[in-house]
């Protein structure tokens, strides 16, 4: 039996949960002892894999009542917890941990386990909860539970070639070192086991077990510290916040160690802490805390280890610095600025370090670079780069290393009218790679130190012109085989964002390569899945069932959807940079390479990249026509735009689903709101609309936003509930406040799309409030329609707009629910409802002052 997705719900009454009632005791009870006699490691690794299956795809049969579970956590556990110790064996028990991690990820089964001692049902022995027990194991040692079990095989499971593993060469794309997959499999188990049970529950036993681990000085249980330690940040970040300190202390005495394993370790921890690590303007004692504190000893200890003779950890301590600049709020590129105060009086040591390191190469020699060093030189460019873009304008001491970045971006290569690749130079990937990213990295220096306004233009104007002379004739002469084509375009982007009109004259050489990125046909196969395994015996691609059709096995080209990805998001750039100089033939053939796109059903950052590319295109398109509006074609290209962009999006939307998959649909919606503000706001020099919104596609577009505004709140209040209920501890509740920040996020969008259109249109918009909005927002200006204040906030501001803009017959008749609400909001202590209250009230003072009364007035 094949199911197209994971089960989350557990349903006792199901055929299949009494079936597993009726048989799998017994079958349980017999695996135990099988596994415990028997020497036939298939059959038994069979089973587990047969139950980890159905603990994914349908949990009722192994969870339909207490007996039933309880013996699977008993087998599951009696399996992980046998002593022997080969490596086939390993594997299973390995399994057995896994069944258990995904059945208690089930939600009901999660909850249950997590209910306070005295009220956990009695589901594995009388004395004992769910929860102690998976901490325990049998016998109520913690040395037997879930997490020393995994911290066992992290241990013992790292490959003992120690030596062989330092003088391996570091490679771009890292890949698991042979011997190391035990060891991998029980780091992701802990990680998963930790999120599961909470970080409340596990950290205690775990930095028990970390300070019995730290007493034995081998190497690999000094790196398996630092695992778990990285694995516990990750999953537990918020629990794990009042065990910063000892962290950080312990990764940097570590990263002094003679092991390369264990200095590698170390930079993976601090890396990780630095991803972790609150960027904001309030902290609050639940937040990480690391380079205000920490910041000069861990740039201190990762510059040592950037000149380390192990390729490895030269490059791992390149990547550290990379998460120190960049990292923060839990991702790898938190978007928002580090303070340039933590990064700038570093640079300059940090800078002499990797050109004492990883930079001391002779790159007109390349047959003398290993290809280790060529892995670190990488590396150690996307430093520069980084540095160089959290400094600004104060990188400008430094500016001369662009010198240096250029002739890396001519790595192996003869110039003689042309550019090809010299003959003695072998092309091998790292090479197109380095080239790569020193074009890209002398651009991101170029764009820092010309400053926020182009102050600094003239410094870096020169370099930009060579940079754009060497990355034409590469587009020129279609060999694309010497630089990855997305580092290039997205190299020519941010010279296009720095030099803006100056730009233009390289357009055409760069636009046709971005648009045959875009519209290039996807290499898509669909077959059925038992004959794609007959004839292919792999496992690519993924299988989907259709319905009336059967099973299907879909492969696809993904090299292609980052392509695609890549070519919009340079149009993204190449509009945006040059406005109304990306001339109307620009605009109509990236509109048309990009508009499909936004309905690729096989990526969602395909989607998300078209659509925000595509709002900046459309935006070009009216600075362009806003300069003349005498000008009918470009006028008219504007408006063909506005008719079709708009229900694009809108559409997509309605089939964005997927509630993992949060950031690609703020981003359809982010542009959707772009394109409504340029609809209003995009003017000619007599104040006259570039383009004009009808009615008609305004009550289209609406009808369908509120409808996506309804589910947004509709989810957001099932998150209110699910915080009451199921949150477990500070880790819990940090994930339901982002999940309720990214629905708020795409309701302020929404709103905004529906605002504009209500300002555009003014008077004519009244029909469409009257159907649409009076009834479904109507209700949410008050408390006594909602608890949830983004929902007031999202009603009041519409309601303003209504008042302010659609006539004064509007005002009148709207006026009194506004200041039912506005009443409420003028005590609030959220700051946007009380703005929005005190602007509502203005507005009904300016258009509709005969319905205050002497109490709204107070």
């Amino acid at each position: 039996m094949q199911f197209s997705e994971r089960c989350t719900e557990i349903d006792v009454n199901s055929p299949p949960a009494e079936l597993g009632r009726v048989y799998l005791p017994t079958l349980l009870h017999s695996l135990i002892g099988y596994a415990e006699s028997s020497n036939d490691t298939d059959a038994i690794s069979q089973c587990m894999s047969h139950l980890s299956s159905a603990s994914v795809e349908c949990p009722s049969l192994l969870a339909g009542g207490d007996t039933i579970l309880t013996t699977l956590l008993q087998t599951c556990m009696s399996v992980a917890q046998l002593g022997r110790n080969d490596e086939e064996f390993t594997f299973v028990k390995l399994s057995a941990l896994d069944v258990l991690s995904t059945i208690c990820s089930v939600p009901p089964i999660k909850k249950m386990i997590l209910q306070p001692n005295g009220v956990s049902p009695n589901c594995v022995t009388e004395c004992r909860p769910l929860l102690q027990f998976l901490i325990k194991g049998h016998d109520g040692e913690e040395q037997r539970g879930v997490f020393a079990l995994c911290a066992q095989h992290i241990v013992n499971g790292v490959s003992a070639h120690e030596v062989e593993w330092a003088e391996d060469p570091a490679s771009i794309y890292e890949d698991e070192w042979e011997g190391d997959q035990t060891a991998s499999y029980a780091e992701w188990l802990l990680e998963s086991f930790v999120e599961i049970l909470g970080g409340v529950n596990a950290l205690p036993h775990i930095f028990q077990l970390v300070d019995v681990l730290l007493a034995n000085t081998m190497w690999q249980t000094e790196r398996a510290v630092l695992c778990i330690l990285e694995r516990c940040l990750t999953a537990a970040p918020v629990t794990f916040a009042p065990h910063v300190q000892a962290t950080v202390e312990t990764a940097l005495r570590l990263a002094s160690s003679a092991g390369r394993r264990v200095q590698y370790q170390s930079l993976q921890v601090l890396g990780a802490l630095c991803i972790a690590n609150y960027v904001g303007e309030e902290v609050s004692k639940s937040q990480i805390v690391v380079r205000e504190i920490y910041g000069d000893r861990i740039l201190q200890c990762v510059t040592a280890l950037a000149k380390s003779s192990c390729s490895k950890v030269a490059s791992n301590a390149c990547l550290s610095i990379v998460s120190y600049c960049r990292g923060g709020n839990g991702s790898e590129n938190c978007m928002i600025p580090v303070d340039r105060e933590l990064i700038v009086p570093f640079v300059g040591p940090i800078l002499e370090a990797l050109q004492a390191g990883p930079l001391a190469v002779d790159v007109s020699n390349p047959s003398s670079i290993s290809e280790g060093s060529l892995t670190v030189l990488n590396r150690a460019i996307d430093a520069i780069a980084c540095l160089a873009d959290a400094s600004g304008e104060d990188f400008m001491p430094f500016y001369a290393i662009v010198a240096g970045l250029k002739s890396c971006a001519t790595f192996g290569l003869e110039q003689d009218g042309g550019i090809r690749i010299a003959a003695q130079v072998r092309n091998s990937f790292e090479v197109k790679k380095l080239r790569g990213s020193a074009l890209e990295a002398a651009t991101i220096v170029g764009a820092a130190v010309s400053g926020p306004d182009g102050e600094n233009i003239d410094v870096y104007a020169q370099d930009a012109s060579e940079i754009m002379t060497i990355a034409t004739t590469l587009l020129n002469s279609g060999n694309v085989d010497i630089i990855p084509m997305d580092q290039l375009l997205a190299a020519c982007a941010r010279i296009a964002a720095v030099m803006g009109s100056r730009y233009v004259p390289f357009l055409p050489s760069v636009l046709p390569h971005m648009l045959k990125r875009a519209t290039e046909e996807l290499d898509v196969s669909i077959t059925d899945e038992k004959e794609s395994n007959l004839t292919n015996g792999d496992d690519e691609g993924y299988s989907v069932s259709i319905p009336g059709v059967g099973t299907k096995k879909v492969k696809i080209n993904t090299t292609q959807l980052e392509e695609k990805s890549l070519a919009a998001r340079a149009l993204y750039e190449h509009a945006r940079a040059l406005g109304k100089d990306f001339d109307t033939q620009s605009v109509e053939s990236s509109a048309t390479a990009l508009l499909p796109l936004v309905n690729c059903v096989y990526s969602g950052e395909v989607r998300a990249t078209a659509a925000l590319a595509l709002s900046q295109v459309f935006r070009a398109a009216c600075l362009a026509s806003a300069e003349d509006l005498t000008k009918t074609e470009k006028r008219n290209t504007c408006q063909q735009l506005l008719h079709v962009l708009p229900k694009a999006l809108v559409s997509q939307l309605i089939k964005e689903n997927d509630e993992e998959d949060v950031e690609n649909r703020d981003a359809i919606a982010d542009a959707l709101s772009e394109v409504m503000y340029d609809v209003f706001n995009q003017e000619g020099p007599n104040g006259e609309r570039v383009v004009v919104l009808s009615a008609s596609d305004a009550k289209e577009s609406v009808s369908s936003i509120i409808n996506l505004i309804q589910s947004c709140l509709d989810r957001r209040s099932t998150l209110f509930s699910e915080r009451e209920t199921d949150v477990n501890d500070e880790d819990d509740m940090a994930r339901c406040e982002e999940k309720l920040s990214a629905e708020a996020e795409l309701l302020t969008h929404l709103v905004d799309s529906v605002g504009y259109q209500l300002k555009s249109l003014g008077v004519e918009f009244v029909p469409i409030f009257a159907e649409y909005i009076v009834g479904t927002l109507g209700k949410l200006l008050t408390s006594s329609g909602t608890s949830d204040i983004r929902a007031r906030v999202a009603s009041v501001c519409l309601f303003d707009d209504c008042i302010e803009y659609c006539g004064a017959n509007a005002a009148n008749a709207y006026a009194p629910m506004l200041l039912a609400g506005i009443t409420e909001g003028l005590e609030s202590e959220d700051e946007d409802l009380l703005w929005a209250s005190a602007y509502g009230v203005l507005q009904v003072v300016s258009h509709a002052p005969k319905q205050l009364n002497p109490a709204s007035t107070q």
